[in-house]
């Protein structure tokens, strides 16, 4: 065998058949990969006290009666932001059919009530991504706020007119 067939073989086994192997062996793993829940979009948000709520928590939840919550996703990461006039932002994650997510009390500010917002909002509901348009419910609660009671949330997607108008 000469010098130049001898690096054709070499070349063609690292050129050709190494990445044929490597794609086909990341084919195999990615089989067993899923994608999140699609969860992106705008959605109608409706909140009630639940459970020992004192007057000031819910007046915190009345005000997310009605309110269009945007979700921003990434993966499985996402971005949750409220209307302009409640200023509140949060990050979460879905995982299976499961959102959770946690409002920072810096972005509520003092607004008088009795807990005082010393710990984050923090939001867990579970994805109907059967239903038409999708809807998710779950609960909404302060944690460190003792005198505050859970607010049941649920949400369903707005379609836009581009969803509206596909076959």
């Amino acid at each position: 065998m000469t010098r130049t067939h001898k690096t054709f073989i070499l070349s063609y086994v690292l050129l050709v058949i190494l990445p044929i192997l490597a794609l086909l062996g990341i084919l195999k793993y990615g089989r067993r990969l899923t994608a999140p829940t699609a969860v992106g979009g705008i959605w109608k948000l409706r909140s009630n006290l639940v459970a020992n709520g004192n007057a000031g928590c819910s007046g915190f939840f009345g005000s997310l009666q009605d309110v269009s919550l945007e979700i921003s996703q990434s993966g499985k990461d996402l971005t949750l932001t409220l209307p302009a006039g409640l200023r509140q932002r949060a990050t979460g994650l879905i995982q299976g059919g499961t959102l959770t997510a946690s409002f920072l009390p810096t972005d509520f500010g003092s607004s008088g009530e009795s807990c005082g917002f010393d710990g984050p909002i923090s939001l867990t509901a579970t994805v109907d991504a059967s239903s038409t348009p999708r809807s998710f419910s779950g609960t909404l609660f302060i944690l460190g706020c003792d005198s505050c009671g859970a607010a049941f949330v649920q949400a369903v997607r707005e379609e836009n007119s581009t969803e509206k108008s596909r076959p």
